[in-house]
């Protein structure tokens, strides 16, 4: 049986006058460069899941959020050629203070944008991005 680490992922989907805030990646993996997603991160050891998204949100797009409620839509599944299995925890998040910003000094992000909810379906997105989205939109209907 070959070792699998487990993770969790944190991420915000933030929604204002019928947009989300979302993220182009740059990341070293296939499945991930140049592809769109919410603001997210891996949970570091003993951190809490919402301070994580807390934090990297501050630290990549320069802006203070408020944790409006869970997404219960929590998805599960392998990655990064199955030496990751991916737990994906999404908040309901709003901002508190700030303007969207890229402030990532890591180089992973290439893009941020306001996205309209009806341009959503033409973006490339990173697996595991839509799932907790179309819950929140369907809970808002």
């Amino acid at each position: 049986m070959q070792n699998i680490i487990q993770k969790i992922l944190v991420t915000a989907i933030i929604i204002e006058d019928g947009k989300i805030l979302m993220q182009k990646r740059t990341d070293d993996l296939d499945s991930h460069r140049d592809k769109w997603t919410t603001p997210s991160r891996f949970v570091e050891f003993n951190e809490h899941p919402e301070d994580t998204i807390i934090r990297e949100v501050k630290e990549e797009l320069n802006i203070e959020i408020k944790i409006k409620s869970v997404i219960p839509s929590i998805d599960s599944f392998p990655n990064h050629k199955d030496k990751f299995h991916t737990i994906y925890v999404a908040y309901e998040c709003e901002i508190v203070d700030g303007e969207a910003s890229n402030t990532d000094d890591d180089g992973d992000i290439s893009d941020v944008k306001w996205i309209s909810i009806e341009e959503l379906d033409k973006l490339d997105t990173i697996r595991g991005t839509m799932p907790p989205i179309n819950t929140l939109l369907s809970d808002q209907i």
